[in-house]
């Protein structure tokens, strides 16, 4: 399991907020933090739509969801430029970076997201330029990006993750066995990790790259050089995974989650911060 990604996310924004980070790699010398809190349902539903930066999403025992989103821009003029838009609360939010018309490839600026929401809750993400990673979500979930890994863990729920130019990693901690579900990419790798007791149905091919599966497939399944095709156990959910630069792995993880014992949830702070916009020091 990949449980670091969202600490490293979380203190990444604190330094952003107090305004101990500089320039970043794209000279992006101005910053801003926007953070909202509304409320959304257990059952309820979370899009997210990004253009450059990272999105960052995790579950907490909260009904509501809390959005952490740090703006960056080469000049105060640009940071101003770049809207984060909230709306809806109760069964669906949705939240949306937008960026004036022109030039946007690195002079627009970015957004990094570093997000909260209800384990049950429904998950959309569409990102372009820049990575997305996902925690401990049960719902469905859905994510796709053009230029940047895809990183999932933990879910419980139906996925499919998409990504032109980037690595997939989805880690499914308990299978919903009449799910269908899809990962694939162009120029990257796909990694699947299912419970060591999972039963599933899994396609898997590439056209430059090699396959490659921990589990004893049943009844005539099959692992070829390029494609993996058979049956896990009794089967049930379905699994398409697809690369056409890149190997694929279906891996063998741990127990699914009934069988060990949950972490910790975790809570709403007591107070969020203040946005602020500041110059780089």
């Amino acid at each position: 399991m990949r449980r670091g990604f969202l600490a490293a996310g979380a203190v990444a924004a604190a330094l952003w907020s107090a305004g101990c980070v500089g320039m970043d790699l794209g000279g992006n010398a101005f910053r801003e933090t926007v953070d909202e809190t509304r409320p959304l349902n257990a059952a309820g539903e979370l899009t997210i739509e990004n253009v450059n930066g990272t999105v960052r999403v995790a579950s907490w025992d909260e009904a509501s969801v809390r959005i952490e989103a740090v703006k960056a821009a080469r000049s105060e003029r640009a940071l101003e430029r770049i809207e984060v838009r909230i709306e809806g609360e109760g069964d669906r939010v949705t939240v949306r970076t937008h960026h004036p018309k022109g030039p946007w490839m690195g002079g627009g600026g970015k957004v990094d997201y570093n997000v909260r929401m209800p384990r049950g809750a429904r998950l959309s993400v569409r990102n372009v330029n820049g990575k997305v990673e996902i925690q401990r979500i049960d719902g469905a979930v859905s994510a796709t990006t053009v230029n940047g890994s895809l990183e999932a863990d933990d879910l419980g729920g139906p996925v499919n993750a998409t990504s032109v130019n980037g690595s997939v990693n989805v880690d499914v901690d308990r299978v919903d066995p009449t799910s269908r579900n899809s990962l694939r990419t162009t120029n990257g790798s796909v990694r699947l990790t299912l419970p060591a007791n999972a039963a599933a149905e899994i396609e898997a091919g590439t056209v430059n790259g090699s396959a490659h599966c921990d589990f004893d497939l049943q009844d005539g399944g099959r692992v070829t050089r390029r494609r993996i095709e058979g049956r896990i156990g009794a089967g049930g959910a379905r699994f398409e995974l697809g690369a056409v630069n890149g190997s694929l792995h279906v891996d063998r993880g741990l127990s699914s989650r009934a069988a060990r014992p949950e972490p910790a949830a975790e809570r709403a702070p007591a107070e969020a911060p203040v946005a602020t916009a500041a110059p780089a020091r």
